[in-house]
């Protein structure tokens, strides 16, 4: 981790395995493409993608689970938090096999919406896959809202494909 002390105008080296998964590098059990959200309290959440061991075999595994990490001003420690926030079975209608690159942002009304690139087919088989763009948003709060475990993320997802419609209209 690197901080700025003068607003961005310089960076000083900080902190090596952040968040203390440095030993399973080898095993890829590692918490990869992390992206920081300043939440309205001023903490740091933290979202990361890990894909484990084995890549995506579409029609066979499935990879990918987005997990959040928690400081109290982005410069301390992260702590993980319970629970996965998101993963490819969360979305049941549809044949996802990974899911990477997590970008969270804070709706007006309070709720977060987790944008997250993915790889999906036509069926469970694996026929044409495809890189596509999933959403999953968080219920409207009652209270300050917080990411609890994976229930939290309704199972409300946008298939946005990039290129589908595209994909569609060729001839096959």
């Amino acid at each position: 981790r690197a901080i700025s002390g003068d607003g961005g105008n310089t960076f000083v080296f900080d902190q090596a395995n952040l968040l203390g998964d440095e030993g399973y590098k080898d095993c890829k059990w590692i918490h990869w493409d992390p992206r920081a959200l300043l939440l309205n309290d001023g903490r740091v959440r933290l979202f990361t993608m890990v894909q484990g061991p084995q890549p995506a075999h579409p029609g066979n595994r499935a990879v990918g689970t987005v997990y959040s990490f928690i400081s109290e001003d982005g410069t301390g420690e992260f702590s993980l938090e319970a629970g996965a926030r998101l993963q490819p079975s969360d979305f049941s209608d549809l044949h996802l096999w990974s899911l990477h690159d997590p970008w969270v942002i804070e709706l007006p009304d309070g709720r977060f919406r987790m944008y997250v690139a993915a790889k999906a087919t036509d069926d469970a088989e694996g026929n044409n896959l495809r890189s596509v763009i999933v959403s999953a948003t968080t219920p409207h709060p009652t209270t300050v809202p917080t990411l609890e475990p994976a229930a939290l993320f309704s199972q409300l997802a946008a298939l946005l494909a990039l290129g589908s419609l595209a994909l569609r209209s060729r001839p096959r």
